[in-house]
């Protein structure tokens, strides 16, 4: 009443209710203090009694304390059955996220975690879009000025052959020796494979991809069987058991990787995403996170450094 000057019927269309309804309520009030809290000119309210001065403020604090109850209520109550998204590459899916989500959901165990495993340039188009709350891909960081790039991890490409292998004799190996031979990869499309491809391109050669496989072990499993030479994620061929392969002395021809976690900027920042990007780059704390979800491409840039 106070906010619309005393009008009931602006109170009731504040309210989205009838003139009848707002009076009816003011009477019950008033009965039930036991005392007039607005002066009457007619059927005309037009202030506040000494007694509705007095009450007025407090009346206002009330009002004011329960709706920061419902509002810390409502985020917590939010928290709890909120999910958070994560859409990430092969290679990420299979050597990060899953040691983070183990230890995410120790500290937020009502926290609904929805992982998708998508090709790198999908993954960015769905943090890009809203859809997912965080991709993790390795390669180079994309030109779009909407996403920023977090570093988790540099990574090595190797080039895997049987043991008694010729190119064993002729380590270091360049990358024309190389195209000498059919290449094992993964598909196209991924990360490491762009990689690979721009390589041989900048060096005036053809792609010799020959065997586009989804997975280090695919390559890796070709490979053994002398269908020609792998080329793989180093971590994922020093994880692995095939005793009968070796990595190839290739020097730096095939440039490092790095996989980051990328965020759409522009939106606030979560705090389940923070705690998530916390298990996966201690170093990073929030205030490094709004600040370059906020800012420009300078802040962007220094954080890929």
């Amino acid at each position: 009443m106070i906010e619309e000057g005393f009008s009931v019927s602006a109170a009731a269309n504040a309210l989205y209710t009838s003139q009848s309804g707002v009076s009816k309520q003011l009477i019950a009030l008033a009965d039930e203090l036991g005392v007039d809290l607005f002066r009457h000119e007619g059927k005309r309210l037009v202030g506040l009694t000494e007694p509705g001065e007095r009450i007025a403020p407090i009346a206002s604090r009330i009002l004011l304390d329960a709706q920061r109850i419902r509002d810390i209520a409502g985020r917590h109550a939010q928290l709890q059955t909120a999910q958070l998204a994560i859409a990430a590459s092969r290679h990420a899916a299979t050597h990060l996220l899953h040691d983070a989500m183990i230890r995410f959901r120790a500290i937020a165990p009502d926290m609904r975690l929805r992982v998708s495993e998508e090709e790198p340039g999908r993954a960015l188009a769905l943090v890009a879009s809203g859809d997912m709350d965080i991709g993790i891909v390795p390669g180079p960081a994309r030109g779009d000025a909407n996403l920023a790039y977090f570093p988790i991890e540099h990574w090595l490409l190797a080039a895997v052959v049987p043991e008694g292998h010729p190119l064993l004799a002729a380590e270091p190996v360049t990358l024309r020796e190389l195209a000498e031979w059919p290449i094992c990869c993964y598909e196209r499309g991924s990360a490491s494979r762009q990689v690979v491809d721009d390589a041989f391109r900048r060096q005036g050669l053809p792609s010799p991809v020959s065997f586009e496989l989804a997975s280090s072990n695919r390559i890796l499993d070709y490979v053994a069987t002398g269908a020609g030479v792998g080329i793989v994620a180093r971590m994922a061929f020093e994880l692995t058991d095939h005793r009968c392969l070796r990595a190839l002395d290739i020097g730096d021809v095939l440039p490092r990787l790095t996989t980051s976690a990328v965020l759409r900027r522009g939106l606030p920042v979560r705090t389940p995403v923070c705690d998530f990007l916390a298990e996966l780059i201690p170093d990073l704390d929030r205030e490094t996170v709004e600040r370059a979800l906020q800012g420009g491409a300078a802040e962007i840039a220094a954080l890929q450094e």
